[in-house]
């Protein structure tokens, strides 16, 4: 496992289920990224994989 602060984050694909969240969403982003936003893309998705699941979020990051 690589420890959380090594990670740099550069790239976040985020799939909404609804696009109406989008704004909720990213309150939650910009407070998890901080000043550091990596580039993200934002999609709606017609399904995630999980019952329930409303926002799903990976992420590419790099150990400097």
């Amino acid at each position: 496992l690589v420890r959380k602060e090594l990670l740099i984050p550069v790239l976040c694909g985020v799939f909404l289920v609804d696009m109406d969240d989008f704004q909720e969403m990213n309150a939650v982003y910009q407070r998890m990224f901080g000043e550091h936003r990596p580039a993200r893309t934002t999609i709606q998705a017609a399904k995630l994989p999980g019952k329930g699941l409303r926002v799903e979020i990976d992420c590419i990051a790099y150990v400097p």
